[in-house]
């Protein structure tokens, strides 16, 4: 079973993804986006997510492997959250294992471009120096909802280095 959402996820971060092509500048026109946490910092920093990627999950098949893979290791998976995919998608970002504390992704927003599709702001969050951060291994990870009509979402990323000065 391991072996299969591994191979699920992928294939599913080939989907709804397209880092080859140009991103297409904004519209401007903002589009809810709604976290599965209310505060600033990644869904969680500890995941069976060990590889950067970026997904857009569209069924009930991958968002249960996207659930899977993000409380592997966890002996209580929390209940898989209903999703109507008629309605609304799934994005979800890993930063992929660090060798440390202080690392975090997060989805800033989203807004309609110039394609007709869904720009997707994806912040990364590094370690500054000076910073004491706990050295063990982390896997941030965050969620959010989208609206579920747009067939093509693009990724933009963004690095913030938190400064301990």
């Amino acid at each position: 079973m391991k072996s299969f959402v591994r191979i699920a996820l992928a294939g599913f971060s080939l989907l709804g993804c397209s880092t080859e092509q140009p991103l297409s500048p904004s519209t401007g026109v903002e589009v809810p986006i709604v976290r599965f946490r209310s505060e600033g910092y990644s869904y969680s920093s500890f995941s069976g997510a060990k590889k950067s990627t970026r997904v857009v999950v569209r069924d009930a098949i991958a968002w249960q492997s996207v659930w899977n893979t993000l409380h592997q290791g966890i002996s209580v998976v929390p209940a898989l959250p209903i999703i109507d995919f008629s309605k609304e998608s799934v994005v979800f970002a890993a930063l992929g294992e660090r060798g440390s504390g202080g690392y975090g992704v997060v989805f800033k927003g989203a807004s309609e471009n110039q394609a007709g599709g869904l720009n997707v702001v994806v912040m990364s969050v590094l370690p500054g120096g000076g910073c004491g951060y706990p050295t063990v291994m982390t896997q941030p990870v965050d969620i959010a909802r989208i609206p579920a009509r747009y067939s093509l979402v693009q990724f933009v990323e963004e690095d913030e280095e938190v400064k301990c000065d």
